[in-house]
């Protein structure tokens, strides 16, 4: 019997098997479809190639001539994904859906970490408050952590009364096509804005409220108010409101302190008596 040499590579630097078998014995392949060589990373079973070629994890074949045969496995990472800004910063918000394709095949994350394969992905959306902020077409898996770029861009607010005084307690709204998206509070708030889309700012002081289309860049803004105290404001319309009655009960007071003059007529009363004597009666 002539012995015939095979080499089996299961994993390649770590499992490799060399050995003798006689010409016609039966050789038999196996694997397992998932080999774990970390808690973010595991290898999927592919096919067998090289002299033996099949999809089929397990297969029995006649020795004839020497054999060199290796498990082609594909790399899986278990991703967890974060999302920055347009300038790369880091996202407080997360989007709550991203969409890969590849070759008809598509990955959807929707806040938890998901087993993607590795190699080139394409971008079909970022799902962030309804709108599609996607900034980049494709996007390479090759580690367990990515870092995917958004067309977001955090902008800061400052807010000034009239007299230059800065002010606290800002409520903002990021709105687009008549829907909020984003909403932040506080003294400089920062908010997120959609460069791709048409959106509104809408700042918002106690009673107070002005609606400007939103930059790009970072904003001041002037209110129409004085701050008296860091909880106490008065808004332009009550200062207007307030002079106005002012001027009204001054022009009132005065009048009613002014002497009245009055035109005084002497009216003469005269009367004629005639006698009546009782002979004429």
């Amino acid at each position: 019997m002539i012995d015939v040499h095979v080499e089996i590579i299961y994993l390649r630097g770590i499992n490799e098997k060399s050995y003798w078998v006689g010409e016609g014995e039966e050789l038999h392949l196996s694997s397992e479809y998932y080999k774990y060589l970390s808690e973010n990373l595991r290898l999927r079973f592919n096919g067998w190639i090289g002299d033996i070629e099949s999809e089929k994890q397990n297969v029995t074949v006649i020795v004839s001539s020497p054999i060199k045969v290796s498990i082609n496995w594909v790399r899986k990472y278990r991703v967890q994904s974060y999302f920055t800004t347009i300038d790369k910063k880091l996202l407080t918000t997360q989007p709550s859906r991203l969409t890969l394709y590849r070759s008809g095949e598509y990955i959807e994350w929707i806040g938890e970490p998901v087993w993607v394969r590795e190699g080139l992905w394409g971008i079909r959306e970022i799902t962030w408050s309804g709108l599609d902020t996607s900034a980049e077409e494709s996007i390479m898996i090759d580690n367990d952590t990515i870092a995917i770029p958004t067309i977001l861009k955090e902008i800061k607010i400052s807010v000034f009364d009239l007299l230059g005084k800065p002010i606290q307690n800002l409520d903002v709204s990021v709105i687009v096509d008549g829907i909020e998206v984003f909403r932040a509070n506080g003294g400089e708030p920062r908010v997120y804005i959609p460069l791709s889309v048409k959106a509104m700012l809408i700042i918002s002081y106690e009673l107070t409220s002005v609606r400007i289309t939103a930059p790009s860049n970072d904003l001041e803004v002037t209110m129409p108010v004085i701050s008296l105290t860091p909880t106490t404001h008065i808004a332009l319309g009550q200062i207007i409101l307030t002079i106005t009655i002012i001027n009204y009960t001054s022009s009132t007071l005065f009048y009613m302190k002014k002497p009245i003059k009055t035109k005084t007529r002497t009216i003469i009363v005269s009367t004629v008596i005639k006698r009546i004597s009782l002979i004429e009666l």
